[in-house]
């Protein structure tokens, strides 16, 4: 009889510490994550408004420039429209991390934090596009430039330093992301598991 109430007392403190432990890794889950959101609203207002900035200057370079050069007007298109596309992501995404709730039920925000950080290949197609107008504009702004020999050369010496420095971006946002924002949606995915059960 002792021993029945014995294990019975080990198996409900077990249960207790178990709960007490979720809700400290909720209570810090959520507090990581107001941090991670306020940094990720504060670095987008911040791009956002440097990316419009880029557009004005643009526009007033190629107004005032009046170069009736087709691959020059292309060429500066391309960058205007690069920047208002990566203005448009910031925008969006400042709107999103101003519209974030925590004073949702429980398990419908730790739904939306993970899904917040979840690497998709549509969110990397979407800054993919912008990236592509701006390698075309690039590539066109030196195209009948006076260096590298041909024309064709030249396009390649473009390439070989733009798409590395794309790439080195890319792989440091993957870390990044790895980094800081991976363990958050680990944690939230791993406590909604636990919820569930």
């Amino acid at each position: 009889m002792e021993n029945n109430e014995l294990k019975n007392s080990q198996i409900l403190n077990a249960k207790l510490k178990n709960e007490t432990n979720n809700f400290i890794d909720m209570e810090t889950l959520i507090n990581n994550l107001k941090v991670e959101d306020a940094k990720n609203l504060s670095l987008s207002k911040m791009l956002k408004s440097a990316y419009i900035v880029l557009i004005v200057i643009y526009t007033a370079l190629m107004l005032i420039k009046r170069d009736f050069d087709l691959l020059r007007i292309i060429s500066d298109l391309s960058f205007i429209v690069s920047f208002i596309l990566f203005a448009a992501i910031f925008v969006y995404n400042e709107k999103e991390y101003k519209k974030i709730d925590y004073s949702l039920p429980l398990v419908q925000m730790l739904k939306k934090g993970a899904d917040r950080y979840k690497l998709s290949i549509p969110r990397i197609l979407i800054v993919f596009l912008p990236v592509l107008i701006m390698d075309i504009g690039l590539t066109l702004n030196f195209y009948d430039e006076p260096f590298g020999g041909t024309s064709f050369n030249r396009v390649i010496i473009v390439q070989a330093i733009y798409l590395p420095v794309m790439f080195l971006s890319g792989y440091i946002g993957f870390k990044v992301w790895k980094k800081r924002q991976k363990p958050l949606r680990d944690e939230a995915l791993k406590l909604l598991k636990e919820l569930d059960e």
